[in-house]
């Protein structure tokens, strides 16, 4: 009997400040390839990705409760999906196993702070019985990229105090985030819980409610190893974890 994994999506934006109304009802998670929206009306759009399925890479998960299926990728062995789970000697971004399973994309032509917050449950045998049995697993936030859909733009990095600020200018448009590697683990019935921020500024252009003549894109993509010590001691069955994804947007 074999062990299946899962994971399954919800989707969350959370828009604040004055031009919350209009958000929300642009929010669409249909979208073919890769081509990005344009428009002079204000949108907020957020796409989560399936960036493992053999021979199908990138495609986008188009409903709440849509599932990428891990088994292909459980089995043992350099660069698959399960392996031991980082120590505190091995550092963000340094590991030689584990797979890039899903990414997120934003896609908007309005300024003001953004955030994402992925929250990953351990992954749990379902249905439940008398016996619980878990999966853990370590997470990291990889391959952070904004930049603008126009050319020409300009991107630098600068240093204070240990700390790397990356921006990516277009005329007075600037896209800004701190730079660094986010990870989590779902050891101990925790949650991994992966933040990532950005700013998006017109500097003194005078706008309306924040909307910009540009169309701008955030991307990063969630790297995981599924504990192997965890996984060989689970009963068979199925195990599932429920991803949500949550965009928050403020002045």
């Amino acid at each position: 009997m074999i062990k299946r994994i899962l994971l399954v999506f919800v989707f969350l934006i959370i828009p604040f400040s004055v031009f919350a109304e209009k958000i929300s009802e642009t929010h669409d998670l249909k979208i073919k390839a890769y081509k990005v929206n344009s428009s002079s009306e204000p949108f907020l759009n957020l796409f989560i990705t399936d960036s493992i399925t053999d021979g199908n890479q990138l495609n986008t998960i188009q409903s709440e409760n849509q599932t990428i299926n891990l088994d292909p990728f459980v089995e043992s062995g350099a660069g698959d999906l399960v392996g031991p789970l980082p120590s505190g000697n091995m550092g963000a971004g340094d590991i030689a196993y584990g797979r890039m399973v899903f990414s997120y994309r934003v896609e908007s032509n309005y300024e003001g702070t953004f955030e994402i917050v992925i929250t990953i449950p351990p992954f749990a045998l379902t249905p439940a019985t008398e016996e619980e049995s878990y999966i853990d697993a370590y997470y990291e936030l990889q391959n952070k990229s904004l930049g603008f859909n126009a050319d020409p733009v300009s991107t630098s990095a600068t240093t204070v105090n240990g700390t790397t600020t990356v921006s990516t200018k277009l005329g007075d448009y600037e896209l800004s985030y701190t730079a660094g590697i986010e990870t989590g683990k779902t050891e101990n019935d925790n949650s991994a819980v992966l933040r990532s921020s950005w700013t998006v500024s017109d500097g003194n252009i005078n706008t309306t409610n924040g909307l910009m003549n540009e169309t701008w894109l955030a991307r990063e993509a969630v790297f995981a190893v599924i504990d192997e010590t965890s996984y060989e001691n689970a009963v068979t069955g199925t195990y599932h974890t429920n991803v949500t994804v949550n965009l928050t947007v403020g002045d």
